[in-house]
């Protein structure tokens, strides 16, 4: 009987000792709004303790697919489990400083009038993403799931610029007050100043699409990018500097990567300029 009872004494107490750690847990990460360290498509994501991804290959833009907000968290066995709504970013402009703004778009559509914007909330409240962490322990203590949890998402305090993709550089540096990087082409690169240096004359320009998400919102916006037309009439080092969000920044990068020029002159000789582009996104 002694031993029967100590074994139902230890028994209750590692049950205990387990909810109490998911107590921590939730209260830490409960309804929080978390950055992944990568942006990786899916409705299942799993990552191994030091964030390494178990699967998953495909990555989207930042502003689809790096935001999530915790809705439940749970142990069981070697994992921790998380489910969470994806939060889809939208940008409302810059602020009294200057910096550009962004928010969720499930908050954006509260505010709005649309016709049909219960239908709206209804799909950005519902996009979910399960994430597991999985651990070599079989019952990993605080310490070792808030490593794993830093492993696979950004911390308090940590910045995204680190995580950002080259062509959201610039947006990340201004909004820390940094200063934008030079220019990657192989050419010099000026600045045009009529009429010493005359401006690219566009030839080719199709209209980027819009990103799922953006059109099932019907989010309308202009995005504008800062670009390198080359001395051969060609777009490089396209990178966003005022963005929208919902994914179409990436869509506006794609397409005018292919956009055509007649390039630039100085002294009636073509040269590489850097200009500012913008793309107008309106559904019909």
């Amino acid at each position: 009987m002694l031993i029967l009872a100590v074994s139902l004494l230890l028994a209750c107490s590692l049950a205990a000792a387990d909810e109490s750690v998911e107590d921590q847990l939730r209260a830490t990460y409960l309804d929080k709004t978390l950055t992944l360290r990568h942006f990786y498509k899916g409705s299942q994501l799993s990552f191994q303790s030091d964030g390494s991804s178990i699967g998953a290959t495909e990555v989207g833009p930042w502003t689809v697919y790096a935001e999530v907000q915790v809705k439940s968290i749970n142990l069981s066995p070697h994992t921790l489990h998380i489910h969470a709504r994806r939060v889809y970013l939208v940008f409302d402009g810059p602020d009294i400083d200057g910096k550009e703004t962004y928010r969720d778009m499930l908050a954006s559509l509260h505010e709005s009038k649309l016709k049909d914007r219960d239908k709206l909330e209804e799909f950005y409240s519902n996009n979910g993403v399960d994430v597991d962490i999985g651990f070599t322990s079989e019952n990993p203590d605080l310490n070792a799931l808030s490593s794993g949890m830093g492993a696979v998402f950004l911390m308090p305090g940590e910045s995204t610029t680190s995580i950002l993709p080259s062509l959201w550089q610039d947006y990340s540096n201004r909004q820390a007050g940094q200063p934008l990087r030079t220019h990657y082409t192989s050419e010099t690169v000026y600045q045009v100043r009529p009429p010493k240096v005359s401006p690219p004359r566009p030839t080719y320009t199709p209209e980027p699409e819009f990103s799922e998400e953006a059109r099932e919102a019907k989010f309308e916006s202009v995005a504008a990018l800062a670009i390198v037309v080359t001395s051969s009439g060609s777009v490089e080092d396209a990178r966003v500097i005022s963005p929208v969000g919902l994914g179409l920044d990436e869509k506006a990068v794609g397409q005018v990567s292919k956009w055509k020029f007649d390039p630039a002159t100085m002294n009636g000789k073509p040269v590489a300029v850097a200009v500012r582009v913008e793309v107008d996104f309106h559904l019909n």
